[in-house]
């Protein structure tokens, strides 16, 4: 059993959705039980958002910008169904669409959505590419049912970002009845609040870990994550033009590739297939053939140091030093739980051996407030100037290199830091865990692309050569 997940740009008209439906027959071909989660149609949530805000707003003008968007789902569904077969869906799709008007008409009237209205609104882009695909799917000859995963997956009620409950979800997921089909399309993001049933996200990456619970409920031989790059790659390809493929991974390296900016693969769908051993592979809808990257416990193989460089951006860096953090204790646990109780996210930390400094890597946009609270907490010692007034250091990025090899190779920091510094690149902080796993610093934004490309070439293309090859002569023409 497998489960694949599809992404907004696989899915995002009728063109693609014909990909995947030839996608999902070649993975059907032996017979096998195939679980598909898809996104909303690309843009579709985004312009959810924008409708929800403009009606908030009690701007009328959302009226418009929501018969586009019902236009270009009908289209869709249109584009792809036959005549008869479009027939027998457009009173479903309709009642749905009126349904969103209603709700949304509410939001105009109050000039208000609560989170919990904004999950309901956002659910209908993921409810209709559902739909809609597995309809084509039956067209298909496919024994196809649409599934919603509302009455699957369990949450919370914090709406937006709701947790999930495993042991109901997985309950509820054992309760799946595939003995007559063989081609489940669910719907990926949303979930339901266990004790009201009401709708829920599941924030970032919520497809990506509707689809990793469903594998990890079902123990499914593979989840494959379906998106429009060839896999994992070594590095951002819109910043280092020789980025290429990483064949496989383990999930520790995938865990840090994700927490320091790699887009493809979000962390908390890493979590249920990590715990359940289920290998996940990630694949190119419009590049089926691409064996993509594998991730799983153990690499089989490779020869490489790293495995991959990831980096964020917007990022500053808050430092607190002075004498009077030395050797007192109870001082680092005041400044993290006066940051935490301010809902910034510290992303790196980096502490002196002499306890006298500690500086932390967050979002620059939280800076201010950061730097308020922590002059607020330690009025008294900056007073007594036992701490030294809190500095800021702003507009810098963040570059973690990866990779399990490192904690068995010797030299991989002085080769690092040779190569920055050969390159003019000055850093900034430094920070590496117990694990070896990986090593992250932080240097000025302007200098990212120029540190990344350089760290790629001296870790990854080191072993070839650029040969200059000059042919000199007259040639065939030029002889006669």
């Amino acid at each position: 059993m497998r489960v694949l997940k599809f992404g907004g740009t696989s899915v995002a008209n009728a063109e693609n959705l014909v990909r995947v439906a030839d996608i999902i027959t070649n993975k059907t071909e032996d017979r096998e039980t195939v679980f598909v989660v898809v996104s909303a149609f690309s843009g579709v949530t985004d312009s959810l958002i924008e409708i929800t805000n403009l009606a908030s707003d009690n701007n009328s003008g959302y009226i418009d910008k929501l018969d586009l968007l019902v236009r270009r789902i009908e289209n869709t569904a249109r584009s792809l169904l036959s005549a008869e077969a479009f027939h027998e869906i457009e009173s479903n799709l309709k009642q749905n669409h009126e349904a969103l008007s209603s709700v949304l008409s509410g939001v105009s009237l109050i000039q208000e959505a609560s989170d919990k209205t904004k999950d309901f609104i956002l659910s209908f882009g993921e409810r209709n590419s559902a739909y809609i695909l597995s309809q084509y799917l039956l067209s298909c000859g496919h024994k196809a049912v649409y599934l919603d995963a509302r009455e699957y997956i369990m949450t919370d009620d914090s709406f937006g970002s709701a947790r999930v409950n495993f042991e109901e979800s997985y309950s509820r997921i054992n309760e799946i009845d595939y003995s007559n089909n063989n081609v489940f399309v669910v719907t990926g993001f949303i979930g339901s609040d266990l004790k009201s049933g009401r709708t829920t996200t599941l924030g970032r990456g919520g497809s990506d870990y509707t689809a990793a619970i469903l594998a990890a409920g079902l123990n499914a031989d593979y989840l494959e994550i379906w998106t429009d790059v060839n896999g994992v790659l070594t590095a951002n390809p819109k910043m280092v033009s020789k980025a290429f493929t990483i064949p496989e991974m383990t999930y520790s390296e995938a865990l840090e590739m994700s927490h320091f900016g790699a887009k493809v693969l979000y962390a908390p769908t890493i979590r249920p297939v990590r715990s359940h051993g289920i290998p996940t592979i990630i694949k190119n809808t419009f590049n089926p053939d691409h064996p993509g990257t594998t991730i799983q416990s153990e690499r089989t193989s490779n020869p490489l140091i790293l495995t991959g460089i990831s980096s964020i951006d917007n990022i500053s860096i808050l430092s607190i030093e002075g004498t009077g953090l030395q050797g007192v204790a109870g001082f680092a646990s005041r400044f993290f739980n006066i940051l935490a109780s301010n809902d910034v996210n510290i992303i790196m930390i980096t502490q002196a051996s002499s306890e006298q400094s500690i500086s932390i890597a967050i979002a620059q946009e939280k800076v201010k407030l950061a730097k308020s609270v922590v002059e607020k907490e330690f009025e008294y010692e900056l007073r007594r100037k036992s701490v030294d007034p809190i500095k800021i250091s702003l507009d810098l990025s963040l570059i973690a290199i990866v990779g399990e090899n490192m904690k068995n190779s010797p030299g991989v920091s002085g080769k690092l830091f040779h190569t920055l510094g050969i390159n003019g690149i000055n850093v900034e902080a430094i920070s590496q865990g117990s694990s070896e796993l990986n090593i992250t610093f932080a240097i000025k934004t302007h200098d990212e692309k120029r540190a990344i490309n350089s760290i790629h070439d001296s870790f990854f293309l080191s072993h070839y050569k650029t040969i200059h090859l000059f042919m000199v002569g007259v040639g065939l023409i030029g002889s006669k």
